[in-house]
């Protein structure tokens, strides 16, 4: 899903900008208010004016109201909303709904509108905790920011802490019973809420197709439930309730996962610049080690057969583990160029000014594009319509990795990402594409798709299948956290890094085991002198 906030100032807009057009207003509406509604009239006094008198707008009485005021704030605190500085305004609940029922919106949109603003005053604080707000407006900072997905995922995780949703239930029925007329009794009106939060619905323009199909869904979800034939209509909603929840912890799991990752990749980089030359040369030491060693054996056990002949059958022996060697090789000179292109950009922020030979960057840049072309291959050979089209994806998941390997094109194509950006959206992609191989042919995500379009017998049913499939998924997410969590080698890497002394320690005993190579191989050196020549033991030692 393509996340382009759509701020609340926005939506408010629109209803002020089209209530001339707007086809619902009825006719008190008409005869009380001009064609166009200015900001100011959210309020809830008459203003004055260099024109005269403008009353606010209210809920008319001849329209089955209460006559009162859309707004609870001063003409010039309704102006003012999202757009100061220094302690931001923001509509009150109750003038939202009357907002949304003054210009005759519809309850889904209505209560989508609530958690829109809701869920802006919890990205606005976020970014002031990340020290991203530069001291401006929520308007301007939220128009600006690419809105993190993590943020909305938190925000899904926290709703029922942030809303009281009896007051908010209670509020909805004062207007009309407009809840419970839409079908909604308290709890299922909360597992509604969470719906919302957990399909980030409030990301997305109240007129959007998104918005529509999902309210089209909930609307069609209410048919089939007061269908005569559906009995556990309360069973449901628990099932449905420990969905979306499971649905939400997942997404938590899956973003904590990805900051494992992260600080894994970090620590692994880290250690590689500091120790990743003395691993190279340790491991390369050992694999010439482990070639004379053969070729030794192989000649005292052979002595009729030519260097020539046995080197064959050493190379035989070696091969599939130098092959290994060398991609272990790749991957640390890598993390050793990610960790000094990391470093670069601090510098350069810091500086302002260029520490690094344009040579040394251009090497850099060659090894990490080397990766990336490792990366994008995988992704290719995943998402290739060739290569699923024969697999058992469900459709679902045919159109994702479609997606996936569009935008893996798309990446190609962009020229605004430098290379270490491009890595992690490519390592990005690759684990969704990697996840939806390991769940394939189970649609986990869609909970309308196949549930809905069911027997009402069959309904709780499938159901109950889903949940079991998102249960498993959870449980095997905990389990690569565990393990990430616990991966020796990172942690045995991040003890060393703690501190100077062992950072010393660490790079001493790489010396002293290099050292120790070197006489081991000095002395067999002089063993393959004896049984061939000093040329052949030359070559036995430079590859």
């Amino acid at each position: 899903m393509d996340l382009q906030y759509k701020p609340t100032h926005k939506e408010l807009e629109n209803y002020l900008e089209n209530w001339g057009n707007n086809r619902k207003k009825t006719d008190a509406q008409r005869a009380m208010y001009p064609k166009k509604i200015r900001r100011d009239m959210l309020g809830n006094e008459v203003i004055q004016d260099k024109n005269g008198e403008k009353d606010c707008i209210r809920l008319l009485k001849e329209d089955g109201w209460d006559g009162g005021y859309v707004g609870s704030v001063a003409p010039q605190t309704a102006k003012e909303y999202y757009w100061k500085k220094d302690n931001q305004v923001y509509p009150q609940i109750r003038d939202l709904l009357r907002i949304g029922l003054f210009f005759h919106e519809d309850f889904y949109r209505i209560l989508v509108l609530i958690i829109k603003s809701d869920c802006e005053r919890y990205i606005y604080n976020c970014l002031l905790r990340d020290g991203l707000d530069g001291g401006i407006d929520s308007i301007t900072l939220i128009e600006n920011i690419k809105i993190d997905n993590k943020y909305l995922v938190d925000y899904a995780f926290d709703i029922r802490k942030r809303m009281k949703i009896d007051d908010l239930y209670n509020l909805f029925e004062e207007h009309n019973s407009l809840a419970s007329v839409n079908g909604y009794d308290r709890s299922t009106f909360e597992a509604l809420i969470m719906d919302i939060a957990v399909n980030k619905v409030q990301a997305y323009a109240l007129r959007s197709e998104y918005v529509e199909k999902f309210i089209s869904d909930r609307v069609k979800e209410s048919h089939v439930l007061a269908d005569e034939g559906f009995t556990d209509k309360e069973l449901y909603y628990k099932l449905k309730q420990s969905w979306t929840e499971l649905r939400s912890s997942i997404e938590q799991l899956l973003l904590q996962q990805d900051e494992i990752r992260e600080r894994n990749y970090k620590i692994r980089a880290t250690w590689s610049k500091s120790f990743g030359k003395l691993k190279i040369e340790e491991d390369t030491l050992l694999n010439v080690k482990e070639k004379l060693e053969y070729l030794i054996n192989l000649k005292e056990s052979n002595m009729d057969k030519s260097y020539e002949e046995i080197i064959q059958l050493v190379e035989a022996t070696i091969g599939e583990k130098r092959k290994e060697l060398e991609e272990e090789m790749r991957k640390i000179e890598f993390l050793i160029s990610s960790a000094k292109m990391l470093d670069q950009k601090e510098l350069l922020a810091r500086i302002g000014g260029s520490g690094m030979s344009m040579t040394d960057q251009m090497n850099m840049e060659n090894k990490i594009k080397e990766m990336q072309k490792s990366l994008f291959w995988k992704v290719f050979k995943l998402t290739h319509p060739d290569k699923t089209k024969n697999e058992n994806f469900t459709e679902e998941q045919i159109l994702e990795l479609e997606t996936l390997f569009k935008s893996i094109g798309d990446l190609k194509e962009t020229h605004n990402l430098d290379i270490m950006e491009t890595m992690v959206l490519l390592e990005s992609i690759l684990r969704k594409v990697e996840r939806i191989w390991s769940s394939m042919g189970v649609n986990t995500d869609d909970f309308e798709m196949d549930i809905l379009n069911s027997d009402p017998a069959e309904i709780i049913k499938k159901l109950e299948i889903k949940l079991e499939c998102l249960e498993e998924e959870e449980a095997k997410i905990r389990n690569e956290i565990f393990i990430l969590l616990n991966d020796s080698e990172i942690n045995a890497m991040e003890i060393v890094l703690a501190n100077d002394e062992t950072s010393r320690m660490e790079e001493h005993r790489y010396k002293d085991r290099i050292s120790k190579l070197k006489q081991e191989i000095k002395e067999y050196k002089e063993t393959v002198t004896e049984l061939f020549d000093v040329e052949t033991a030359e070559l036995a030692c430079s590859a």
